[in-house]
C-alpha cells in the first residue's frame, strides 16, 4: 500500500469515518475511496488530495506523507500537467543505487558524466 493510501485509511479511521461517510463528503462513489486506499488508483488528482485533506482534517502534506523521514530522493513528488502526482520510480531507483556507492565508486560515477551535458 502506498503512503497516500495508508494515510487516507489511517486518518479516515482515526476520524471514525466509514468509506461511505468519506465518499459522501467528497461526493464520489465509495469504490473511489476504496481504490485510493488500496492503490488501485495511484495518480490521485491534486484537487482531490486537497478535498480529502479537508474532509479528514489534515494537511495535504500529512496526507501524502511528503514530510516523512524517507531519504530525500524518495520523497520527491512530481506534479503532472493534469494536476495529478506520481512518484518518479525510475529516479528513486537510481538514487537508491547511487546512494549505496562507496566514495571511490561515486567519484568514478561522477567522473563518467563530468564531460557530458547531464546536470546533477
Amino acid at each position: 500500500m502506498s503512503r497516500v493510501g495508508e494515510n487516507i485509511r489511517k486518518y479516515r479511521q482515526k476520524k471514525g469515518m466509514s468509506l461511505q461517510d468519506l465518499a459522501n463528503e467528497l461526493k464520489v462513489q465509495r469504490q473511489t475511496i476504496y481504490k485510493y486506499e488500496n492503490d488501485v488508483v495511484t495518480n490521485i488528482p491534486i484537487d482531490r488530495i486537497k478535498q480529502l485533506s479537508a474532509a479528514l482534517d489534515v494537511t495535504p502534506v500529512q496526507l501524502t506523507g511528503w514530510n516523512d523521514s524517507r531519504p530525500r530522493g524518495q520523497q520527491k513528488i512530481h506534479l503532472h500537467p493534469r494536476g495529478t502526482f506520481k512518484v518518479n520510480q525510475k529516479r528513486n531507483q537510481a538514487i537508491k543505487i547511487v546512494s549505496s556507492f562507496d566514495d571511490e565508486k561515486l567519484n568514478d560515477f561522477i567522473s563518467a558524466f563530468s564531460d557530458s551535458k547531464i546536470e546533477f
